[in-house]
């Protein structure tokens, strides 16, 4: 993944095959093989001022196959490359248990300040949360996970369940969570708790 970063000073063309201060690059390890298939700004998660990014490896396969895992970093600084061995948090599971095919991080909803936005804040709680899917999680057929931040950020890891699970509808048969949006700004509803809208793109038999 190469974090670019906005500058009235950037070239018509960036070359990110060569170091640059205009950018940082996360590499992954042995064990990824499908890492930044979903990547994503995901809001300030423990209230430290600076926003954090998601990024996902759904085919990440240590225990189980295609399990999927996901990493969140925090404090990316111009032209400082980072492995995955350097995220601030991981997520192996939402549920203590790792599962086969759960397909874990395949999408984040985004967060941050964003066009002045208010970040994705779910509980009100004041800190940025963590949303993301494991799209065949369930025989297949998907959930979306609610990690809450706070001052220590949302304290994930292969054997921490997700503070909420969001699963998918009788009759959906995979890919629930695949696209993850936040809405409004974001509150649809004007509530003052954080909203998002999920899609379910295999639900229902088709003609």
């Amino acid at each position: 993944a190469y974090v670019v970063y906005g500058s009235m000073s950037l070239p018509a063309t960036l070359d990110v095959s060569n170091p640059s201060p205009a950018f940082s690059l996360i590499v992954g390890g042995p064990n990824n093989r499908d890492l930044c298939w979903a990547v994503n700004g995901v809001g300030d998660l423990d209230g430290d001022g600076a926003d954090e990014l998601a990024v996902g490896d759904l085919s990440y396969s240590t225990p189980a196959a295609s399990a999927g895992f996901a990493y969140v970093f925090a404090g990316l600084e111009f032209g400082v490359n980072q492995a995955v061995d350097d995220a601030v948090w991981t997520f192996g599971n939402g549920t203590g248990l790792v599962a086969a095919g759960d397909y874990l991080g395949r999408a984040f909803v985004e967060g941050g300040q964003r066009l002045n936005d208010a970040q994705l804040d779910v509980d009100k709680d004041g800190f940025a949360d963590l949303v993301m899917a494991e799209t065949e999680h369930g025989d297949e057929a998907g959930s979306v996970l609610i990690y809450f931040g706070g001052a220590a950020g949302p304290m994930g890891d292969s054997s921490t369940e997700a503070d909420i699970r969001i699963v998918a509808p009788s009759g959906s048969s995979g890919l629930f969570g695949t696209a993850l949006v936040s809405v409004g700004q974001p509150d649809f509803n004007g509530d003052g708790f954080g909203d998002f809208a999920v899609t379910d793109a295999n639900y229902g038999t088709c003609p």
